[in-house]
């Protein structure tokens, strides 16, 4: 029997497992025997998308995190977590250097764990020749460029190494005082308000230096190093606190548009995926191995969901992902409205139907699985009660009318 499920899974077909030590053997089985992975290869290689490419598709299921490595509830489980199960404690989470979520460096402890390992362990540094020798280049080209999302580098290696790096600040022009930020805040609001009259949609479009260097406000701008968008932020904090300015608004527009295009490339021009394997097999793990992984992270905050949306709005409802995160479904309106799509728009049962027919097994086998294990638990009473109450109530009527009649008899 077991060489029989082996046999089906290898010739690519799903199969639903059972339980998670059964998920791990076949697993290792496909790491060791079938693709015949050295260490190397399970770095470079090893994803999420591997197993469903190898027909374990259900074995993803059984590694969502309660409290996983990345100090996350409820995530989709990610390549270490998987991969540490199999062989604890064998590899680094940042071995896999292209797969690790970019919230993993939020851990202050992640970060120097990581750091000390390279200096220390793969460089093989003494503290002399890390002090003299480390710079933002060494970590990225050994794969840390995410940690520069928390720390910038002094910072970093000063938290790593406080005897080593200092924090030392080089001497600058100092704090502005209070009245000379004060007088410059009002001069900047009566030229923007009496004399320029220019609405809050005229300043993200027209500010620039030589607007204040025009009408004689040379002695704002050497105020705020020459820069005309911290005197905005200044003179106005509430309506423009994270503003970059037009230039750099209009770029960061641009950059995402860029972004869109290249995602709707990789679908268009490199998978040629149907819409069933698009559903079936795309995760963020397919973008970090098409060179999205940036993309990713910083425009779409790691959800692939949004990252697709973005590129083709509305062609499918994030329920239709085989991979969401367990973190989806803990929003009951995400599970209610999953449930109602699938009853009422996919099935096209009516209320009667749906009181019927409505069963767990139904929900599975159009994959809820997850839905239906951890959030409502195998019972479709829980589940009719949050989706339908109204059905509930019908039922408990009639059944005590059934009982008041009984009873008179």
């Amino acid at each position: 029997m077991k060489r029989l499920i082996y046999k089906n899974i290898f010739a690519g077909e799903q199969i639903k497992i059972t339980n998670k030590d059964e998920a791990i053997k076949l697993i290792k089985d496909l790491i060791e025997n079938k693709l015949q992975w050295n260490d190397e290869d399970i770095k470079k290689k090893f994803s999420n998308n591997t197993l469903a490419q190898n027909g374990l598709q259900n074995a993803i299921e059984f590694f969502y995190q309660k409290n996983s490595h990345f100090d996350k509830k409820d995530i989709t489980p990610v390549t270490y977590d998987i991969i540490n199960t199999i062989y604890p404690n064998k590899f680094h989470p940042w071995d896999f250097d292209d797969q690790v979520p970019f919230y993993y460096w939020e851990n202050k402890k992640n970060r120097i764990d990581a750091i000390k390992w390279l200096f220390e362990e793969k460089l093989n540094w003494s503290k002399e020749e890390i002090k003299n020798n480390a710079t933002e280049q060494i970590l990225k080209n050994n794969g840390f460029s995410d940690i520069y999302r928390y720390r910038q580098f002094p910072l970093l290696m000063q938290s790593v190494y406080p005897d080593l790096f200092t924090g030392e600040k080089k001497k600058g022009k100092g704090e502005i005082k209070e009245d000379q930020k004060q007088e410059a805040i009002e001069k900047t609001k009566n030229l923007i308000k009496n004399k320029l009259k220019w609405t809050e949609q005229d300043i993200k479009t027209k500010l620039n230096a030589e607007i204040f260097i025009e009408n004689g406000l040379q002695d704002v701008l050497d105020l705020f190093d020459n820069n005309p968008v911290s005197v905005i932020r200044a003179t106005y904090p509430n309506a423009f606190k994270n503003w970059q300015g037009p230039v750099i608004e209009q770029q960061k527009k641009q950059t995402k548009q860029n972004n869109i295009q290249k995602i709707r490339d990789m679908f268009d021009n490199e998978l040629h995926w149907s819409d069933e394997e698009i559903k079936q097999n795309f995760n963020g793990s397919v973008m970090s191995k098409n060179g999205l992984d940036n993309i990713l992270k910083i425009q779409f905050n790691g959800d692939f969901y949004k990252a697709f949306n973005a590129a083709y709005p509305n062609r499918f409802h994030p329920w239709e992902f085989q991979q969401m995160p367990g973190s989806f479904w803990k929003n009951s309106n995400n599970a209610q409205e999953a449930v109602k799509w699938l009853f009422e728009q996919k099935l096209g049962w009516s209320k009667e139907e749906i009181q019927s027919n409505a069963s767990i097994q139904t929900l599975i086998d159009n994959g809820f699985g997850y839905l239906v294990r951890n959030v409502y638990h195998n019972d479709i009473n829980k589940v009719l009660q949050q989706v339908y109450p109204d059905l509930i109530n019908t039922q408990l009527e009639k059944a005590s009318k059934i009982k008041r009649l009984m009873k008179k008899i």
